[in-house]
């Protein structure tokens, strides 16, 4: 399970969090973040398999509330008749990155 979500500094930069999990029984749980184009820092989270799944949903929620928010979500505003596939979702990322990157 993976979840990226990106929001502006209070500079204007945009900023990624990401965060990782296994599914098939690991007990580490990935976080990565910074700014897009930048350095990316990485914090691994050790937890138990009864309270994984928790924890990955509780670390989500907390940046959503940070104003994070998924791509994927903006992509499909724009374009309600578009079915969403996974190639989709990547390919507009891949392009919103490359051009956030030449913003800066």
């Amino acid at each position: 399970m993976e979840i990226h979500l990106y929001k502006r500094s209070s500079n204007g930069k945009p900023l990624e969090w990401s965060i990782r999990m296994n599914e098939t029984g690991s007990t580490n749980i990935g976080i990565f973040y910074g700014s897009v184009g930048g350095t990316t820092h990485t914090e691994v989270i050790q937890v138990t398999m009864q309270t994984a799944i928790k924890e990955f949903n509780s670390r989500v929620e907390a940046k959503r509330k940070e104003g994070y928010k998924s791509i994927a979500f903006h992509i499909y505003l724009q374009d309600k008749t578009q079915t969403l596939t996974d190639e989709i979702v990547d390919s507009e990322i891949n392009k919103l990155k490359e051009d956030v990157v030449n913003m800066l």
